[in-house]
């Protein structure tokens, strides 16, 4: 049980970090186009 929890934790923290980077790239993108 505690097994699964742990992986899931973990896939959840890793689709939470891959959202964020692409936003991050996104926002970044649009600053570099717009300079």
């Amino acid at each position: 049980m505690a097994k699964n929890i742990n992986s899931v934790s973990i896939t959840v923290l890793l689709f939470i970090l891959l959202v964020a980077s692409t936003k991050i790239l996104k926002s970044e993108a649009q600053t570099f186009c717009f300079e």
